[in-house]
């Protein structure tokens, strides 16, 4: 038993704590390469975010003015109707008068 145990603190124990310090190592290795890309993808996703308030504001305004313009144009239709209603009614009486 008394061997075991100076072969195991002597041999295998220090190979053990090597093992154990390289994976530790390598985990911190992956750790930070991991951080940096949630960095960068922080970073994307804010641009990502800024862009589609961007657009968001610009298709806000964009709808304002088409709804300014389609007002416009409804507004210049009822009263080219209006026009050529009251062009229809005044030709309408100038034929019944004619008539009379």
């Amino acid at each position: 038993m008394n061997q075991f145990l100076d072969f195991y603190t002597t041999y295998v124990s220090p190979v053990v704590y090597i093992i154990l310090f390289i994976t530790v190592i390598i985990t911190s290795f992956y750790l930070v390469k991991m951080l940096i890309q949630t960095k960068k993808l922080a970073k994307t996703m804010n641009i990502v975010s800024v862009s589609q308030e961007s657009l968001q504001e610009k298709l806000n305004t964009y709808t304002k003015t088409k709804n300014d313009i389609d007002k416009y144009y409804r507004k210049k239709k009822d009263q080219l109707h209006l026009l050529l209603s009251t062009i229809f009614f005044l030709k309408f009486l100038e034929k019944n008068k004619g008539e009379k």
